[in-house]
């Protein structure tokens, strides 16, 4: 009677841990719908939040501040995956067409598109969660200035340059 629980238990392990998978691939193909919607409401997020850093980063350029390297990285990294998305997003429009416009589901296309919109979601996500930055820029050093090591302050050494580079109104 023992063995037959521990056989029983172990068959019980290996379909739980085969349906997860198996789930998941079906997944991609019945909600292939699903992804894309999730993609697009992502992909919205995203554009959001990059018009917003654009906006924060102009607004320090016109204050005379340098914008961080890692913000200007970001908001490229950004710039490239959201017209990747968005292309993709266009050739699947089209491709779900081909088929007596749409009617007749082709399972091999919905679950590639499925997969690929779920993958492509997740990056947008992860892209996402990089963008909180704490400090977008910097104030400028003046040109001639120096900054001491020991007291981290700002000092001039040619007041005459530096000075004479500020005109007056």
């Amino acid at each position: 009677m023992a063995f037959v629980d521990l056989a029983v238990s172990t068959a019980v392990d290996i379909a739980k841990s085969m349906i997860v998978p198996v789930g998941r691939q079906f997944g991609y193909a019945l909600f292939y719908k699903r992804n894309i919607q999730a993609l697009k409401g992502e992909l919205e997020k995203l554009h959001d939040a990059r018009v917003g850093f654009e906006t924060r980063c102009d607004a320090a350029v016109r204050n005379g501040e340098i914008v961080e390297n890692e913000v200007s990285k970001w908001l490229d990294d950004v710039m490239t995956e959201e017209e990747n998305a968005n292309k993709q997003l266009k050739d699947w429009k089209v491709v779900m067409k081909r088929c007596f416009h749409g009617w007749i589901p082709n399972p091999k296309t919905r679950y590639v598109i499925g997969r690929k919109a779920k993958k492509v979601m997740l990056a947008i996500q992860e892209l996402r969660g990089e963008g909180n930055f704490q400090v977008i820029s910097h104030p400028d050093v003046p040109e001639g200035a120096v900054i001491d090591p020991t007291t981290f302050q700002i000092s001039v050494k040619n007041k005459l340059t530096f000075y004479g580079s500020i005109s007056p109104r």
